[in-house]
């Protein structure tokens, strides 16, 4: 698919780093709310890391996502 959702226990402001296997950070996105929908927007297949930072840069979660 294009697109896929990632959901926080709680709302707010929050910031998105995608890096690549390789450990190279691709994007930073900023987001607000619960739920934020990302879509693919260029990246090739392969796997990717999520990063989640709260607003004030503390670490909260990471996620392995993979793109066909």
């Amino acid at each position: 698919t294009d697109a896929t959702s990632i959901v926080f226990n709680t709302g707010g402001k929050r910031y998105l780093e995608i890096d690549d296997i390789t450990g190279r950070k691709l994007r930073t996105i900023r987001c607000n709310g619960r739920e934020y929908e990302m879509h693919r927007n260029g990246l090739a297949a392969g796997i990717y890391f999520i990063r989640a930072y709260d607003a004030g840069q503390k670490y909260v979660a990471t996620a392995k996502v993979i793109v066909q």
